[in-house]
């Protein structure tokens, strides 16, 4: 019954279609253009109401949403600020500003043999079908009518496929070794595996080499009237054994996971260690909590005397504690908050 609603959001239009009903919902339909509503209830009756948008239906969201959205970018609140200083004030009395970002490199000093397996593996993720990425329905969004054929999208989708299940294989391995573990084999067995007794997950992930043993020769509904799929996506044979071809390189990426040395996260904890001797306070993100609990391990080891904050979205995690360790005028010091994404 509000005369007037406003929202405070970082992200305005996300990709997900669930974030946008949720944003009309609050605004109120009323707002919305008679071809804009259409679109919704198109995306409304879809099977995968929680589907990722296609590029078509962002631009057209974005150019409705825009018709009502405020935005501030950095570069726009720092002009605002420059123009008038005296009336962005923090509750001690010093100026607002965004802090100068300096970004620099630091060596992970990686023994040359940590190097070559990391290459190997890389090179065994080219290798993979992604069979693992096709356990949905097959069928072109609707979007697609008309623009491209059936044969064009299976293809598009095979590529990208594969590129996405070697870039999480890599990704995994940018974070830790112990992340990629997770990724291959799950979180439990790679918390035994590397022996990271004291990190707890509430909801554990990972684990796709397990994932291919429950869906061999399961091969995915076709939807796709006029596109020829691979064996492996039309025979349930051919797919048992595109689903036992990648197992076996996710195993041989293993192996070579348990050679890699733990130089790299040892390098980051000492890094983290030398910063919070000369700052006091020292934040360090990364997108996988398993990763923040082996570098945790080794700060604990080199710098006893140090307080450890975790604060990832996992309910036991740290967070508030974060908040408030690392709040404006805090006077704590000796601290590293080791945070996820969530943060």
């Amino acid at each position: 019954m509000a005369d007037y609603v406003i929202m405070f959001t970082a992200t305005p239009l996300n990709r997900s279609v669930l974030d946008l009903l949720r944003i009309a919902d609050i605004l109120g339909a009323d707002n919305l253009d008679p071809s804009t509503l259409a679109m919704f209830r198109k995306l409304i009756a879809a099977r995968n109401i929680n589907r990722t948008l296609e590029d078509t239906e962002i631009t057209a969201l974005r150019h409705e949403i825009k018709r009502f959205t405020v935005r501030r970018t950095k570069a726009i609140l720092s002009h605002l600020i420059e123009r008038d200083p005296d009336e962005y004030i923090d509750r001690n009395g010093r100026p607002c500003q965004y802090p100068e970002h300096r970004a620099e490199i630091y060596p992970l000093q990686e023994p040359v043999e940590d190097c070559r397996l990391a290459r190997e593996i890389r090179q065994l993720a080219d290798q993979l079908y992604a069979v693992a990425r096709f356990r949905k329905p097959l069928e072109m969004p609707d979007v697609h009518r008309g623009v491209i054929t059936e044969d064009q999208y299976l293809q598009g989708r095979l590529r990208s496929a594969k590129k996405i299940a070697r870039f999480l294989v890599m990704k995994s391995l940018r974070s830790s070794r112990l992340a990629l573990a997770e990724h291959l084999v799950g979180t439990k067995q790679a918390i035994q595996d590397f022996s990271l007794e004291n990190f707890r997950k509430t909801f554990p992930s990972g684990n796709v080499i397990t994932v291919l043993d429950k869906i061999a020769g399961k091969i995915p509904q076709n939807r796709l009237l006029s596109a020829e799929l691979p064996d492996w996506l039309a025979d349930p044979q051919a797919h048992a054994r595109a689903c036992r071809h990648d197992r076996d390189i996710y195993c041989e990426i293993y192996e070579r996971v348990r050679k890699i040395t733990d130089t790299r996260e040892r390098e980051k904890a000492a890094l983290l260690i030398r910063l919070v001797k000369q700052h006091g306070l020292v934040l360090a993100f990364d997108s996988r909590p398993i990763t923040l609990a082996e570098i945790r391990r080794h700060i604990i080891a080199g710098l006893p005397s140090v307080q450890v904050i975790t604060a990832t979205g996992d309910p036991g995690s740290d967070r508030e504690r974060a908040m408030q360790t690392f709040a404006l005028g805090s006077t704590a010091r000796n601290v590293i908050g080791l945070c996820s994404d969530s943060l």
